[in-house]
């Protein structure tokens, strides 16, 4: 399993500005399942989705644990057979607890260390 954190940006005074961390990361042939976790009191999962290229390789979208809403859980495509990584992009939004789905959500998208906003990705590694 790949565990990807959100977390305050520690360069950032802007109480709404979190990190991914890690930005990339990659799933393999027999570890395909990334759980996602938001280090910080007080906020929750809104959304957590994959592009169309995720499900058409095989990937499910990702679900919100129920019981705790800082975590939420995907299984990605099977091995990848080609002779190069093949690259996932997903959308991360979070909001404050207790708000409503959709209000007040704060979209997550800058990596550690660096200040462009981006687009974070799962890389399914070529299997020999």
């Amino acid at each position: 399993m790949q565990y990807v954190m959100v977390y305050r940006d520690p360069l950032v005074n802007d109480p709404t500005a979190f990190i991914v961390d890690p930005g990339d990361c990659n799933i393999w042939t027999n570890d395909n399942e990334v759980t996602f976790k938001i280090l910080v009191t007080g906020w929750v999962w809104d959304v957590v989705v994959f592009q169309a290229d995720w499900i058409v390789a095989g990937g499910q979208q990702p679900t919100i644990d129920p019981d705790d809403e800082t975590l939420c859980t995907v299984i990605g495509p099977p091995a990848n057979n080609g002779p190069a990584a093949t690259g996932y992009t997903y959308t991360l939004a979070i909001r404050p607890e207790g708000a409503p789905r959709g209000a007040a959500s704060v979209r997550v998208g800058r990596k550690k260390g660096g200040p462009v906003v981006i687009d974070p990705d799962v890389w399914n590694q070529p299997q020999p």
